[in-house]
């Protein structure tokens, strides 16, 4: 086997090449060169999709890798794939495997890129695709905690982990243990960050919310100094504004990246943001579009430089139960409602990025997808717990809007070549998190009460979680002017016209700036958030219309 003609990865934004004996490895994250010459000894041409499911199970942390032998080629990605990796083959045919999409594609014949039209309108409607598909009917991605093995001409997908929070113990337990226990490690998990950083300085993007302050908090707890938060957005933001107090109060120092219209608007036409795009593209959705402006600027001022570990507090308000749906506090008894409700939640809260493609017909396509996915999780059948779905719709965020969009907001860092970290996403979080019963996770009760009981900074009683406010203030009267007037038309009217209207101007990040406010205005497909515009020019980038893909559904 060819193996140089296959492996689509060059020694560049953290990936590094390894060679033992009989072996190449290309390996990305926190796994140490001794770890993996050490599974490498391990296997041998004889080796199975259980001896590396067993290999692959002993590493922990953050990463990718492609292990390649003269008999196979094995790659993987983590538990919450924060590094991406899609492949493409087929008996007899060359495997690629790459983390970007762009050289998966530039190495493929025209005939062998085929769209996919239904994942096509996943993303239109949601940002990203559904299960292990891509943009291409050819190419698959690696979903988190699975691997590819292609062995003999032929290629194994397994699991060496599954998240399965709907295998919960639903009995109440003790929540004065439990909180105790929830302090405990996350300040173990705070202090491997520590270590990890190992005297660096940690920037951190710093928000209203629960989870950045989190870090910052018990980072100042276990006296570790060498902190920097920043914040970034509209001038007066509340997020910027909250954090800006919450930074004082710690002793940290804060910078604050002032975002405008017209300053996204030229970032969104430049060249280099177009090189990031295509960076971040593993051709399962959309790219992250909110801090670019905000770490290039700081590393242009001197506020943070590339030396520093950029930590974000993702994804502290899933992981604890922030998104599990109100719909799911009820316990219908009949197997297919059940189901039908997980389907109806996810829909309503992800699939609605262009109002003008929500139609009986692709909700349709959209609920097939995603009874499909549904039934991949526990052998297809439902929890023997009601209390238990909320689990499976966790599941499926996590699965593709968490590790395909959330997730991939660390793609910038390291097109940046910045070293990053997910404490949030520590793989002994996601096994603690999965493990608690809808008790503690709704409204994250067992999360937000051991935060407010234990203070970590005192930042947490005093100091409101995500207050809002309308900036720039200019907008207050227009829009309590607008309110009345559409006031007897009824609430549905003025937040329609609010959304076209107002948001645009309103928008913290301004990430509806790679339109023009008139664009924005006048659209009658309907544009629902500022992530909306990109996902069509994301989409328009692969050759892709949302509007024939609005005809093909009516067709």
């Amino acid at each position: 086997m060819n193996t140089e003609h296959h492996i689509l990865i060059d020694e560049s934004h953290g990936w590094r090449m390894l060679a033992f004996c009989q072996f190449k490895v290309w390996v990305k994250g926190n796994v140490a060169n001794s770890d993996v010459k050490g599974a490498c000894n391990s296997l041998d041409e004889n080796s199975e999709a259980e001896d590396f499911k067993k290999v692959l199970s002993s590493f922990h942390g953050h990463f990718a890798l492609v292990i390649c032998h003269a008999n196979f080629v094995c790659a993987a990605v983590d538990r919450i794939r924060s590094i991406p990796l899609v492949w493409t083959g087929g008996a007899g045919g060359r495997l690629h495997i790459a983390q970007e999409g762009r050289k998966i594609l530039a190495a493929l014949e025209s005939s062998q890129k085929i769209v996919d039209l239904d994942q096509a309108l996943a993303v239109a409607l949601a940002g990203y695709t559904i299960g292990d598909g891509t943009l291409y009917k050819n190419i698959k991605a690696l979903l988190p905690g699975t691997f590819l093995l292609h062995k003999n001409g032929h290629e194994t997908i397994g699991h060496y982990h599954c998240f399965v929070p709907w295998k919960a113990d639903q009995s109440p337990g003790n929540d004065g243990l439990e909180k105790g226990r929830l302090a405990e490690l996350t300040l173990e998990i705070l202090q491997e960050l520590i270590d990890n950083a190992n005297g660096r300085t940690i920037a951190l993007p710093l928000s209203a919310g629960l989870d950045s302050r989190l870090i910052a908090a018990g980072l100042k707890h276990l006296g570790y100094e060498n902190v920097v938060c920043f914040a970034y957005g509209r001038v007066g933001n509340h997020e910027a504004e909250t954090s800006r107090v919450i930074a004082e109060r710690l002793g940290y120092p804060w910078h604050f990246v002032p975002f405008s219209n017209n300053k996204m608007a030229n970032i969104f036409r430049s060249e280099d943001y177009a090189e990031y795009k295509a960076y971040a593209d593993s051709l399962t959705g959309v790219h992250f579009p909110q801090d670019y402006l905000a770490i290039t600027s700081l590393l242009a001022d001197g506020h943070i430089s590339k030396d520093c570990l950029l930590v974000n507090g993702q994804s502290g308000d899933f992981i604890s139960g922030n998104h599990i749906p109100a719909s799911m506090e009820s316990y219908p008894s009949n197997l297919e409602d059940r189901k039908e409700r997980i389907v109806d939640a996810l829909i309503a809260k992800h699939f609605k990025q262009w109002h003008f493609l929500i139609r009986k017909k692709t909700l349709l396509r959209i609920r097939g997808m995603l009874r499909a996915e549904l039934s991949s999780f526990n052998e297809g059948s439902m929890p023997n717990d009601p209390q238990a779905d909320y689990g499976l719709y966790e599941a499926s965020e996590f699965v593709d809007r968490q590790s395909k969009y959330v997730v991939n907001g660390q793609r910038l860092y390291e097109y940046l070549d910045i070293d990053w970290a997910l404490p949030l996403w520590h793989d002994r979080y996601l096994e603690y998190w999965a493990k608690r019963p809808a008790t503690q996770k709704l409204r994250q009760r067992l999360y937000r009460e051991m935060l407010m009981e234990e203070n970590w900074g005192g930042v947490w009683r005093d100091v409101p979680v995500n207050a809002k406010n309308i900036r720039p203030q200019w907008l207050i009267p227009a829009r309590y002017i607008s309110k009345i007037i559409h006031a007897p038309f009824g609430k549905t009217q003025w937040h329609k016209f609010e959304r076209r209207v107002f948001k645009y101007l309103m928008s913290p990040l301004c990430s509806y700036a790679v339109r023009s406010w008139y664009d924005i205005a006048s659209d009658q497909r309907g544009p629902w958030t500022g992530l909306s515009p990109h996902i069509e020019d994301y989409l328009l980038d692969h050759s892709v219309d949302i509007n024939v893909i609005a005809e093909d559904v009516a067709a």
